[in-house]
């Protein structure tokens, strides 16, 4: 990064706390959550909707598109979780609320995708 400071430094990984503690001591310029650990949580949230591929589709576009995505997202994971018909599910439900609340700051997948990124989910 010293011969090149014109370079962006990118962090991208999973959400696991450990990862993101070793690269913040490497002072990435942004840090960014993989956008397939992204979908896969927004997939497992999804199974406690009604129509769970509907549900899906519903909310991935947004969360990589859309200015404020993320938080669209994590009202709709309210809404799911208040509507929960088992414990079991609000439980889970929860679950994934944390996942996208503790790593919004890092779900820019918007500002990446115009700066040229490549983002993709895979099918999960």
């Amino acid at each position: 990064m010293e011969e090149r400071p014109d370079l962006t430094f990118v962090a991208v990984t999973d959400g696991t706390p450990s990862t993101w503690d070793f690269l913040s001591a490497l002072n990435p310029d942004v840090e960014v959550l993989d956008f397939d650990h992204a979908a896969t949580h927004l997939k497992k949230a999804s199974e406690h909707a009604l129509s769970p591929v509907i549900w899906f589709a519903k909310w991935c576009d947004p969360l990589q598109h859309e200015r404020g995505g993320v938080e669209r997202v994590i009202g709709a994971l309210r809404g799911l979780c208040s509507r929960a018909s088992t414990a079991t599910a609000q439980k889970e439900l929860k679950v994934e609320l944390a996942y996208f609340r503790a790593n919004r700051h890092r779900m820019s997948y918007r500002g990446i995708n115009q700066r040229g990124g490549t983002l993709w989910a895979r099918d999960i």
